[in-house]
């Protein structure tokens, strides 16, 4: 055997735990000692991982069925390049098209990430909210989209983050505090992600990020103890949102500090300065500001603080969806409904442009179509229905996004929808 199948061998060979290096034209595994020496001095890592790079990228071109490609999958992408492998081999082991979704650009995205799973690279948790919430990759690493399981949101089974446990216990005893909130989080989340986006694809409005349910499995996701006993995962049913690449949230963008959501009048009274007024137009457009209330009031969306809508480039980006489409209008009071009142462009009246949005809103009878869908139920679509009507109102009337913001009681939709109910 001549020493690049020897390589290759102990490549393909590779157990568990067992870290490797190339030294002398030769691949070795490190001893105990320069295990240690591995995992905690990062010079001497970045060392081994460059030397083995080019002899694991000269190799897995040889790779020809998914056994021999078990122990290459734990490697890190920084020494194995998966687009180094076969394109023969990569095209037979690609999962066939699951038209999981009606859209082609979602199942090839879904394609691409479970390809990626196959070949070793992970879902990587978000950090953020409350949720369980990961960006899902393709095979060089890059992120496509976030997948939020349906069971990992804050109030269901599986969701582990600490944050969401003590929600969890907080809201079962107190449940009378915010029940339209506690509808929201109970395992309905990933429908309301879906709603929000085809309402936003419906209006020709970009808003939203593409988002479709989708079904996905894989160790790294949170799973109970009971379902870890299956010599099978489960799929987990969820949303996939499209990635949105180059951007960055409102909170980094404008630097709005994420504690200002409590002081609402008083940061509206900051931002009301000129400065700050020049500042947020160089950032978006009055229309583009616009698209966005008309998205977030027609979905009702609970939570709309400056940390889960983004700017990429120009454009505005609602992302986040899951406290939207709720089954009445919330009785509470919640500092994050709406922040974007906050805004000096929420005191001008809407445009002609919005206008035109109205006038296709009247044409799509989305109440009906969503429900069909299967994304809201009866209650949900009568919410909808009544915030189409009083969004309509507004629009045409002259009014303001800040006016319209107040509309969140039961109260509040009561007292103007007789004079222009809506009429699918």
């Amino acid at each position: 055997m001549n020493i690049t199948d020897n390589n290759f061998c102990l490549l393909i060979n590779r157990k568990q735990g067992q870290i490797l290096d190339f030294m002398d034209g030769k691949i070795i595994s490190l001893s105990t000692f320069q295990k240690i020496r591995y995992i905690i001095q990062k010079s001497y890592r970045l060392d081994v991982q460059e030397r083995l790079k080019p002899i694991v990228s000269s190799l897995v071109s040889r790779i020809t069925d998914e056994k021999q490609l078990q122990s290459l999958k734990r490697l890190p992408i920084t020494i194995f390049n998966r687009t180094a492998l076969n394109s023969k081999f990569l095209k037979s082991i690609t999962p066939a098209l699951s038209n999981q979704t009606d859209r082609k650009e979602m199942n090839e995205m879904i394609q691409r990430i479970q390809l990626a799973f196959k070949l070793g690279i992970k879902p990587q948790g978000t950090g953020e909210g409350t949720s369980g919430s990961y960006f899902l990759k393709d095979i060089t690493g890059k992120k496509l989209g976030i997948f939020k399981p349906a069971d990992e949101e804050v109030l269901s089974v599986n969701s582990s983050k600490l944050s969401s446990k003590i929600k969890r216990v907080f809201y079962r005893r107190f449940p009378f505090i915010s029940p339209t909130s506690v509808a929201c989080m109970s395992g309905v989340g990933y429908k309301s992600e879906e709603a929000a986006s085809r309402i936003s694809e419906l209006l020709n409005l970009p808003t939203v990020p593409l988002t479709r349910i989708t079904r996905f499995s894989h160790p790294d996701f949170y799973y109970s103890s009971e379902d870890k006993k299956n010599e099978k995962l489960p799929e987990k049913e969820g949303s996939l949102q499209t990635f949105v690449d180059q951007s960055q949230t409102a909170e980094v963008a404008l630097g709005i500090g994420n504690l200002t959501r409590f002081f609402p009048s008083t940061l509206k009274w900051i931002l009301s300065g000129p400065t700050w007024l020049d500042f947020l137009n160089s950032k978006f457009s009055q229309e583009e500001f616009e698209r966005f209330v008309v998205i977030d009031f027609l979905i009702g969306n609970l939570d709309r603080h400056f940390g889960n809508w983004m700017l990429s480039g120009k454009e505005i980006k609602a992302i986040d969806n899951g406290y939207a489409m709720p089954h009445k209008h919330t009785e509470s009071r919640r500092c994050n409904q709406y922040l974007w009142k906050t805004l000096p462009q929420a005191t001008c009246p809407f445009s002609k442009a919005t206008e035109s949005i109205i006038k296709r809103l009247g044409n799509q009878n989305l109440p009906q179509k969503l429900s069909d869908l299967g994304l809201i139920k009866e209650e949900q679509k009568k919410c909808f229905e009544e915030r189409i009507a009083v969004l309509s109102h507004f629009v045409t009337s002259g009014k303001t996004p800040y006016e319209l913001a107040k509309m969140i009681k039961p109260i509040d939709f009561q007292r103007p929808l007789p004079s222009f109910q809506y009429t699918p």
